[in-house]
């Protein structure tokens, strides 16, 4: 995985360079393929293995950099910027249905059943 160092200071403010980075990831489990340059800085190649899920993003390898150096993390609100409009004023949804006599109810055990039943017999 790419790991942009500037992006990763976003989430953990490690003040450590890009190569001293990498070898106290390296030092910690985390196999590391090298450090280049990029277009944001320098990118730190993370080759996680299967068994580190939780490594496979900026904010997972930004949790292993904050125990490494006992920093805490910077929770970043997920949400961007809204603009435009609003869904709702965009897009108009109209549902009909046409030539159902009894309206179906969808019970918990996913079966299917008249709102009305008709009488046995």
């Amino acid at each position: 995985m790419k790991v942009v160092y500037n992006w990763l200071k976003e989430f953990v403010a490690v003040t450590a360079s890009p190569e001293e980075l990498a070898s106290r990831l390296a030092l910690s489990g985390t196999n590391i393929g090298g450090v280049e340059n990029g277009v944001h800085g320098a990118i730190i190649d993370a080759e996680v293995t299967s068994n580190r899920p939780d490594c496979l993003s900026h904010f997972g390898i930004a949790r292993e950099v904050g125990a490494i150096y006992k920093l805490p993390l910077n929770h970043i609100s997920p949400r961007p910027a809204e603009s435009g409009p609003k869904a709702s004023e965009a897009v108009k949804v109209e549902i009909r249905l046409t030539g159902i006599v009894r309206p179906l109810h969808r019970t918990r055990n996913s079966q299917c059943k008249e709102s009305n039943p008709r009488p046995h017999g």
